[in-house]
């Protein structure tokens, strides 16, 4: 519009400066108006465009002031109770960014090494992955509740097809396989401590099981005849700590961690049947796809289910961010 009306004003000017015949004299007064209309129309779009950003950014404004209430309680209770387990997380996040970021040329490049590196699905069909998450989603969170000991499992339905799409769109830049959030689960616990703990049992289920099976207690796996889960079932890709005190939540003040975890199963009778990493490769038939963990406070929970916490997030998304 400002394009627009900049060339119709150039020409009623050309125009004024020519001859004086009625012709030219109405077509002069059309661009003067047809400018005048084009600038009016931009200036309403602009103003209508910040009132909608103001209304987001205020919605988000009220939300991460209940989040950040939220982590100073959390913080005032826990203490430095959870501090060993941080450094524990943290060792091992280092080490999954040096290998998934390490060697890449797009190392240093911000967002572009974010996507560069950031681990695929096995395929760019948007149907096929569809497909499997509308078949594993329900069995997937059923056996995420079997044999996690801290905090409860809330299963979380498939991907809306509509926000993946908008994802892929104007974030991946319409590659498919980036989508690793189609199947997600969420456990929500007590505190902070209950909150590693819990991701210390999701970590003795990965490739990563050697270096938290000193504080993982398998008694109660044992008992209930989970024996088997000492093997790696799980296949960690990523890991982002959002509870480390040293994170900074931007506008949103949310909270939480994001475990991302490669599954393989094999359907047997119309169900799921979940295969150990070492098994993969000679498992005729295996699926494969990388699902999400979340693991958040009751606190941070209640605010972003009950109390519009993620209602008004997406709005701000949807408005400001993406």
């Amino acid at each position: 519009f400002f394009s627009l009306g900049s060339h119709a004003l150039f020409k009623a000017f050309v125009l004024k400066n020519a001859s004086h015949t009625s012709v030219e004299v109405y077509g002069r007064s059309f661009l003067f108006a047809l400018s005048a209309f084009d600038f009016v129309v931009l200036l309403s779009v602009v103003l209508s465009r910040r009132q909608v950003v103001r209304k987001a950014l205020k919605g988000i404004k009220d939300e991460k002031e209940k989040y950040c209430e939220a982590w100073r309680l959390g913080l005032q209770e826990d203490g430095n109770q959870a501090d060993g387990l941080r450094e524990i997380v943290c060792s091992i996040q280092q080490d999954l960014q040096r290998k998934h970021r390490g060697g890449s040329m797009f190392s240093c490049l911000g967002c572009l090494a974010d996507n560069r590196s950031k681990q695929r699905q096995d395929t760019n069909d948007l149907d096929l992955l569809f497909a499997m998450a509308g078949e594993v989603s329900q069995d997937f969170s059923r056996w995420v509740g079997n044999w996690n000991q801290v905090g409860e499992v809330m299963s979380g339905p498939v991907k809306q097809p509509r926000r993946a799409i908008c994802k892929v769109i104007r974030t991946y830049k319409r590659d498919t396989s980036l989508l690793t959030d189609l199947v997600r689960s969420c456990i929500v616990v007590e505190n902070l401590r209950e909150a590693y703990e819990c991701l210390l049992g999701i970590l003795s289920k990965t490739n990563y099981s050697a270096q938290v099976s000193g504080e993982v207690d398998v008694k109660n796996e044992v008992e209930q005849g989970f024996t088997e889960m000492q093997l790696p079932y799980l296949s960690l890709v990523g890991l982002k700590d959002r509870l480390n005190p040293s994170y900074d939540p931007h506008e949103t003040g949310y909270r939480d961690i994001n475990v991302l975890v490669k599954i393989g199963w094999i359907v047997d009778q119309n169900k799921c049947e979940f295969v150990p990493v070492p098994e993969w490769e000679s498992t005729a038939g295996i699926r494969h796809m990388i699902c999400e963990i979340m693991i958040m406070t009751r606190a941070f929970y209640f605010i972003k289910t009950t109390q519009g916490g993620h209602k008004a997030y997406c709005h701000y998304r949807n408005t400001v961010i993406q």
